[in-house]
């Protein structure tokens, strides 16, 4: 697993110095790293330029310059840097209306007690498959489209996470999509 260390990060004299075109540049670079879970709740698949840039913002806001301090915020995020082959996310609610922020934080209670957290993705709201401008994450159902216009002779079905090229792009399958392109895919034959 890589880690974050010292020698990669700027002071915070040389980081406020290039911060908005820095913080410009991770915003978009993380528009591609987002999936949006409902109207509030969003996951940030992180990595360690999205990490590095999350301690450098500490550094800054809390002024931080001595090594004990900032080692403590290396050790903060060095322990959710995803390991070589896996994925790591930050969990984010969002709020903006302030007369809501206790009942829609109130329903949260209790989500960071024990070591595991499950998201259920049923069929009549589908957060993998949202329409809108959030994400260009299509269905699984979509995405055999070229089997049903080619029918090969065999094709499989892809059960995991499957990542192409060096894009930012991951394709995920839920159990409910991937029973329904597992139907799809015996009613064609192949």
């Amino acid at each position: 697993m890589k880690s974050i260390a010292a020698d990669t990060l700027m002071n915070i004299i040389e980081y406020e110095k290039v911060r908005h075109k820095y913080r410009q540049d991770i915003i978009a670079y993380k528009k591609n790293r987002r999936i949006f879970l409902g109207p509030n709740v969003m996951l940030t698949f992180e990595n360690e330029k999205t990490l590095t840039f999350q301690i450098q913002e500490i550094m800054r806001a809390e002024r931080l310059v001595h090594d004990a301090q900032i080692q403590e915020e290396m050790d903060v995020y060095n322990s959710i840097m995803p390991p070589e082959s896996g994925l790591s996310a930050t969990l984010f609610i969002e709020v903006k209306e302030e007369a809501k922020i206790r009942p829609v934080l109130n329903k949260f209670i209790g989500l960071t007690t024990g070591k595991t957290l499950y998201f259920e993705v049923g069929e009549e709201k589908n957060p993998l498959n949202p329409v809108g401008s959030n994400t260009d994450m299509i269905h699984a159902l979509d995405r055999l489209e070229h089997v049903e216009e080619l029918l090969p002779e065999m094709c499989t079905l892809d059960c995991g996470s499957l990542n192409f090229g060096d894009t930012n792009m991951t394709f995920i399958h839920t159990p409910i999509q991937l029973r329904q392109a597992a139907k799809k895919m015996k009613e064609l034959e192949v």
